[in-house]
């Protein structure tokens, strides 16, 4: 269970096979997530364009009726609102293949991290803290597969104000709010995103 508002409570749950049609009506209520089916960091460039609509939705739908964790839903009541993908940092493949997001020397990450990549809350309830109540549930997610840590990598805080585009990764006050700390990353202007990491062990 999560937060209280006006409108009822917001729960998280993770994607699984029964939960699928959730996920759809959900990515199909608008135009991006409905290309990207939460693709495109768990493959390259190409296939993601390649893919681009049905291609990605049958790839995120094998993937969740082959039990794998790709995310969690979040759920006003029964309705669901809002998405966070969760899962092991190498299965995200970009992650790896990008040097804004590779840490220094020293700062890599442990074996057994685990990362999310990207929120997306149905537009009629953003404002109301859902990607807050999503990144503390898939802190819990994570911990409760082994995960010794857990990244983010969130928009950093150059502007006070973030288009819906630019911020699906999250901002970095939410993840900070959650107990994350920075990571000095190799290439720190490649990217608007910063890495952020929080120990679980």
């Amino acid at each position: 269970m999560g937060n209280v508002d006006r409108a009822g409570v917001i729960s998280v749950q993770p994607l699984t096979a029964d939960r699928w049609t959730d996920f759809e009506a959900l990515f199909g209520s608008a135009a991006i997530p409905g290309r990207c089916w939460c693709m495109w960091w768990r493959s390259t460039q190409r296939e993601a364009h390649a893919n681009a609509g049905e291609g990605n939705k049958r790839s995120m739908n094998q993937k969740v009726l082959a039990g794998e964790p790709v995310g969690l839903l979040a759920y006003l009541d029964a309705e669901p609102i809002g998405w966070c993908s969760a899962g092991p940092r190498d299965s995200f493949g970009r992650i790896g293949r990008s040097p804004a997001l590779a840490a220094v020397e020293g700062q890599e990450p442990p074996e057994g991290t685990w990362s999310t990549v990207c929120y997306f809350v149905h537009r009629t309830y953003r404002g109301r803290r859902v990607a807050h109540e999503l990144l503390d549930a898939a802190v819990r997610y994570a911990r409760d597969h082994g995960a010794t840590a857990f990244e983010g990598y969130p928009v950093r805080p150059r502007d006070a104000r973030f288009d819906n585009n630019t911020a699906f990764p999250g901002v970095h006050s939410m993840y900070a709010e959650a107990g994350f700390t920075e990571v000095p990353s190799r290439a720190p202007d490649r990217s608007v995103q910063m890495i952020m990491r929080r120990m679980l062990e």
